[in-house]
This record gives C-alpha cells, sequence and structure tokens, in this order.
C-alpha cells in the first residue's frame, strides 16, 4: 500500500503523453513534463506523431524551430539556453531515458510518412499504432496529455 506521500508525489500513477506539434519548444515542453512526472515517480510513456516525430529525428532535434510569431526572439532563445547551462534537446533525452522510467514510442503512420529508419530515432523504445498505445497506455494511464 502507498503512503499519501508516494501518491503525491506521483509514486504509482501512469502518465501518457501525445506529441503532435513539432516545435521545438512544444517538444521541448512534453519532454520537460516528462521528466519532471517520473522524477516524482510516474511511470511516463510517449507517443511521437506527425510533426513532432519528424523533429523527433536526430538529424532534426537539436535544430531551433519556433512558432513564426516567435522566430525574431530565436536569438534570445539559444543564447539564453545556453546561458542557463540547459542542454541540447538530444542529451536532455539520452540523460532521462538512462534514468528515468519514460518509454517513447514513434507512430507507424508518421513514421512511413516521413520515412524515418530506427536508426534516425535511437530513443524510441518501439513503433506502435495510435490505437495499440491508446489500448496500451492510455486507456490504463491515470492521466493522458497532448502537445
Amino acid at each position: 500500500m502507498s503512503s499519501n506521500t508516494d501518491v503525491a508525489r506521483g509514486k504509482n500513477h501512469r502518465i501518457a503523453i501525445m506529441v503532435h506539434n513539432g516545435t521545438s519548444e512544444n517538444v521541448r515542453s512534453a519532454l520537460n513534463t516528462a521528466i519532471s512526472a517520473a522524477t516524482g515517480g510516474a511511470k511516463v510513456s510517449m507517443l511521437f506523431r506527425s510533426w513532432a516525430l519528424e523533429k523527433l529525428a536526430k538529424q532534426n532535434i537539436d535544430r531551433l524551430e519556433l512558432p513564426k510569431e516567435y522566430e525574431h526572439r530565436k536569438d534570445f532563445i539559444e543564447k539564453g539556453w545556453k546561458r542557463i547551462g540547459y542542454p541540447p534537446m538530444s542529451d536532455l533525452i539520452k540523460q532521462a531515458k538512462e534514468s528515468l522510467d519514460i518509454k517513447i514510442y514513434a507512430c507507424t503512420a508518421s513514421t512511413a510518412l516521413f520515412e524515418l529508419k530506427k536508426e534516425d530515432l535511437p530513443w524510441v523504445d518501439g513503433f506502435v499504432g495510435v490505437y495499440s498505445f491508446l489500448e496500451k497506455e492510455a486507456f490504463k494511464a491515470d492521466m493522458v496529455l497532448t502537445y
């Protein structure tokens, strides 16, 4: 039986995160949420699909892409991340996957659409269809988040 402290900290909780939007800040925000939840003890599963999956590919992950209304702040953001010591997203994912309970899945249809291969997605734990992810992870989760 878990204590109230365990429940409050996220222990034994399952969180499913579905990531669709592929801007750098959206993907970073989804990863930060996953890392925070897993640090608190939650089991986290993420599904990357569409533009977010294309962004997750090793050839794209560290390239800063902002929504059009914020493109004029690109230099500010790049310098700010360096100034505060925030790692590139590829390092962030690698470190999180090594030490936390985070599973990352790639949508099979999006993988085919963007002509991505397994070697393009080194941090992906598996390839699944959207319904399979819903059935295996989201329907059983305590919380489902979308980005």
